[in-house]
């Protein structure tokens, strides 16, 4: 019989496809809070990298979560979701960044020049931006004195340091925010380290500006994407489950050159030999097996194993990825391992193991032999915490 992969039926609820916009939006605006905090903290752009690849993977986790929660199996649908939230939240991280920075400003002004904010108008107004006159060290360009004077002139308080005080005002003036962010690019917010005595400034900055903006959507985008792909079990109206209960491992061959055959008939995966034991540090195919709660809809994922001395670990290559097989599949595959005294891969060195007296007394088909040591103690769960996986 002819492999299948499974397909998400791109079928999608609005109201959940709304509520992950909205979710998405509203937990990226609050967590960016914690992002511009931290970052101000740590100013120098080669640790804000760290700061926002963790971020970017922060919000991909609570993507796909949403994503999961939310039950969308639309690729479209999912990744047009998770943009739009994105442009939302994105849109508050600057109203909030550009209300912190005008507001620092604003109010270090007022102290330094005896300054209220009907001031700003005034003095705005009587400068000469040619001059770029040099205001408290930091408005070296008189366009960013005229984005806080505007502000100050429009209602927004500018006497105390705030995240929130002009964000009320940008929603109602995008334009503004726009021009006020390409006010503070001439000046800076910070340097490319410690020794450095000029903060980053023009073209340079707008390309980091970008790199932050792919490298916070990299991880939304990507995550979002895996869950949509993970199958979904129609007629349960849920995902489907990682069988847990053993490791199928098989004795190490190329799965790559038998991919087609595999292709053909991914029951010939019976054919290869179980892996009778290990000593952690050999090569293996690993079996993992996704089901419905019946075990009438099934799919594998086939991987080669290779163990890396250096790390000592193993890395996952995934060569077939949710393959469907039939519902005779599990019974077979689970009668194989089930017919020897199999000893489930771990990193560690496992001992020999022989039938518990709780094993398989065949009233039931789909029952699981539990496994004992020799010095009569269960065995623990196969551990996969050390597993690096790389799909292909």
């Amino acid at each position: 019989m002819m492999t299948t992969y499974y397909k998400p039926s791109n079928k999608v609820s609005v109201p959940g496809l709304l509520l992950l916009v909205l979710a998405t939006a509203a937990i990226g605006s609050f967590v960016s809070l914690l992002y511009l905090w931290l970052q101000s903290v740590c100013p120098s752009a080669y640790l804000c990298i760290f700061i926002t690849a963790g971020f970017g993977f922060l919000l991909g986790l609570i993507s796909k979560i949403l994503c999961k929660s939310f039950k969308i199996r639309s690729m479209a649908a999912a990744i047009a979701a998770v943009a739009i939230g994105m442009i939302i939240f994105t849109f508050f991280k600057w109203a909030f960044w550009a209300s912190d920075f005008y507001t620092e400003l604003g109010s270090a002004f007022m102290s330094e020049y005896g300054l209220t904010g009907d001031d700003f108008l005034a003095v705005a107004n009587t400068m000469n931006m040619d001059t770029e006159r040099i205001l408290l060290g930091e408005a070296k360009d008189s366009g960013v004195f005229y984005s806080m004077a505007n502000l100050a002139g429009n209602g927004v308080n500018l006497s105390k340091e705030s995240y929130f005080a002009a964000v009320p005002y940008f929603l109602g003036h995008p334009g503004d925010l726009i021009s006020s962010v390409i006010d503070i690019s001439y000046v800076g917010t910070w340097s490319l380290g410690r020794s450095a005595t000029d903060n980053v400034t023009g073209i340079i900055l707008w390309i980091i500006w970008l790199g932050e903006f792919l490298l916070l959507a990299y991880f939304p985008f990507t995550m979002t994407a895996e869950q949509v792909k993970f199958p979904f079990i129609e007629y349960e109206n849920d995902w489907a489950q990682e069988y847990k209960n053993r490791t199928f491992a098989f004795k190490n061959f190329s799965v790559a050159a038998k991919k087609m055959m595999f292709e053909n008939d991914m029951n010939l995966i019976l054919r290869e030999t179980p892996l009778i034991q290990t000593n952690g540090q050999e090569d293996f195919v690993k079996l993992t097996l996704y089901h419905s709660s019946d075990f009438l809809e099934c799919y594998v994922t086939l991987s080669e194993m290779k163990f890396v001395p250096k790390n000592k670990r193993h890395n996952e290559n995934v060569i077939m990825k949710y393959a469907r097989v039939d519902d005779k599949f599990f019974n077979e595959l689970n009668a194989l391992f089930t017919s020897q005294t199999i000893n489930s891969y771990s990193d560690k060195p496992t001992p020999s193991v022989v039938p518990s007296a709780n094993a398989d007394n065949g009233n039931d088909k789909d029952a699981l032999p539990s496994f004992t040591s020799q010095d009569g103690s269960m065995m623990d769960d196969v551990d996969t915490s050390s597993i690096k996986t790389d799909d292909m």
